[in-house]
């Protein structure tokens, strides 16, 4: 079952390294979701045994700066860009002007989840969550009259199962959003 929630609804946590606050919006013990509030360049909080994937919602960009300098940082310079990396990875958040908000999906070993930019309306197969960031979205469901709408700043698509939608923009800003997507096995 997918239902809209307002972001008000969500209290904000510390993060497991008290340097910043999040918001967790959805999971459940296999996956997380969150929005991460991003204040001041800190280092990040190390989940052992997970895979992080981040994705910027708001503001001007955060480079993540692992430990070890061979390793290239992650630059999230722009909504819609996503990385994934290890959550035993030691990273740095470098803010690039002022304070961000992230989207944050951590997944278990043996799990399989993605968090992708959507664009443009489209069909999708076993979506958790949608998450706007520019723009309202409609959320076609059978039957129709159980379409559900969410909007950038506002409110996001929670499911708790994997769910087929049809994902549409309402007219006005240049749509964006982002989808927690469960993997099944061989598919990626």
């Amino acid at each position: 079952m997918s239902q809209a929630v307002f972001f008000e609804d969500c209290n904000w946590e510390p993060w497991k390294n008290g340097q910043g606050l999040t918001r967790v919006l959805g999971g459940d013990a296999i996956w997380r979701l969150s929005l991460a509030e991003i204040r001041t360049s800190s280092s990040f909080s190390i989940f052992e045994g997970l895979t992080r994937e981040i994705g910027l919602m708001r503001g001007h960009g955060l480079s993540l700066q692992p430990q070890d300098q061979a390793l290239a940082p992650m630059v999230l310079d722009k909504a819609g860009v996503c990385f994934a990396f290890s959550g035993n990875l030691a990273l740095t958040g470098m803010l690039h002007d002022g304070p961000v908000q992230v989207l944050n999906l951590m997944y278990g070993a043996g799990q399989r989840h993605l968090l992708r930019p959507i664009t443009q309306a489209c069909r999708v197969d076993g979506l958790l969550a949608l998450v706007p960031v520019r723009g309202g979205w409609r959320i076609g469901a059978m039957p129709p009259e159980d379409e559900v709408r969410v909007a950038a700043g506002t409110s996001f698509l929670r499911s708790s199962t994997p769910q087929t939608l049809d994902l549409v923009p309402e007219e006005g800003e240049v749509p964006l959003a982002y989808g927690v997507f469960a993997v099944a096995d061989g598919a990626g």
